[in-house]
């Protein structure tokens, strides 16, 4: 069978009538054409409530951000805040357990190159300049109603679409990937990693120590994200790919993130009735250059690689020895840094020299009016 260039690869459990299959170190991968593989629903329907409960409980239960751009340059450029820390982990290590149970969630190592590295450091440059990613601004900011995330979700969003479809080279519209069902085994695993995360969410209700309690919950909403970045597909860059190019139009990415969006929405109206006022935007959010063009650096490292913060740390965590992963979190955390310094050392004191470490003028950044507490009226 003839298997056109630059096909993804999907990892299956079983072989296909129609598919090549090929053997890298050890583990049975199957190469199949666009038109072969299938997009489910459903796991896109039970990972959008994974993220999206994930995403609500942070706000209700710790009153923060479910930002995992935020989360990892708080590990990589600071200041490091447990809380933060926690979430980080928990995304790796929940894609190390999930790659354990359900193999066929994640797709085989792709080649490693520079392209895939530069990639993640215009994602790494874009999500500092714009405080944010696809969590941070998709869900909360919108769910927050914040003005500034309005206006960086469609630059993103347009920008990945424009990327992802060069880099493909295919401008007309083809024939969507085939809806599929949801097998037993993922079924089963999603319901009893359910009951276990709803489990784990119990002695955060006991705990008198806010820091503690705060960086508790952080792990748990890391763990609750990347199962559903993992049973939703998130993991896999062939499907982001597929839901920005017409080529063979993958639709997961855009239910996942309407359900996630929905469920965070809820949670984020229970809390906002509970008087947390985090989850609500303050009024007068800044839009300005900085947060325009963070928006569309990220959506164009977004569109090359296929990946954003959250899944690429979960991919790390599902197998830590694929060079292109590596590199392309090596670039996102690059990026980081260096747009970190690069802001910094336009910080001048009054005398003319720079002050303050980037992670202090990162935190200044967060501090600006569009994170100050503002108590809306209740809906």
């Amino acid at each position: 069978m003839s298997v056109p260039p630059h096909t993804p690869f999907m990892r299956l459990r079983g072989t296909h009538a129609a598919a090549q299959t090929i053997s890298c170190a050890d583990t049975s991968y199957v190469q199949m054409p666009f038109e072969l593989m299938q997009y489910i629903p459903m796991q896109a329907v039970v990972g959008g409530v994974f993220i999206g409960a994930a995403s609500g409980i942070y706000m209700l239960l710790a009153h923060r951000i479910a930002g995992n751009s935020g989360a990892l340059k708080s590990v990589v450029v600071g200041p490091i805040e447990t809380t933060k820390a926690a979430l980080t982990l928990g995304l790796i290590a929940t894609g190390s357990i999930m790659n354990l149970v359900l193999p066929a969630l994640f797709e085989a190592p792709s080649a490693p190159s520079l392209g895939v590295y530069l990639g993640g450091f215009v994602v790494g440059v874009g999500t500092t300049l714009g405080n944010g990613c696809t969590s941070g601004h998709g869900l909360c900011g919108l769910s927050r109603f914040s003005i500034r995330s309005l206006v960086a979700v469609p630059v993103f969003m347009g920008c990945a679409i424009a990327s992802a479809t060069i880099k493909s080279g295919v401008y007309t519209f083809g024939a969507p990937v085939v809806a599929g069902q949801m097998d037993g085994k993922t079924v089963t695993t999603a319901l009893y990693t359910f009951g276990l995360l709803a489990a784990m969410l119990l002695p955060a209700m006991l705990l008198q120590r806010k820091d503690i309690r705060d960086t508790y919950v952080g792990g748990w909403v890391g763990c609750c994200a990347g199962t559903g970045l993992s049973i939703g597909g998130m993991v896999r860059p062939s499907v982001i790919t597929g839901a920005l190019t017409p080529a063979n139009f993958d639709s997961t990415l855009w239910v996942l993130f309407v359900t996630a969006l929905s469920v965070t929405f809820v949670f984020y109206r229970i809390a906002q009735r509970s008087l947390v006022h985090e989850a609500c935007a303050a009024s007068g959010g800044v839009i300005d250059r900085k947060l325009v063009l963070g928006a569309a650096l990220f959506g164009l490292g977004w569109g090359y690689t296929g990946y954003c913060p959250g899944p690429l740390l979960s991919t790390f965590g599902a197998n830590p020895s694929d060079l292109a992963t590596l590199l392309c979190l090596l670039g996102v955390i690059n990026g980081m840094q260096a747009t970190a310094r690069v802001m910094a050392s336009f910080t001048c004191d009054e005398k003319g020299n720079t002050s303050g470490a980037p992670a202090q003028l990162l935190e200044k950044e967060s501090s600006g009016p569009h994170y100050q507490q503002f108590s809306c009226q209740l809906l």
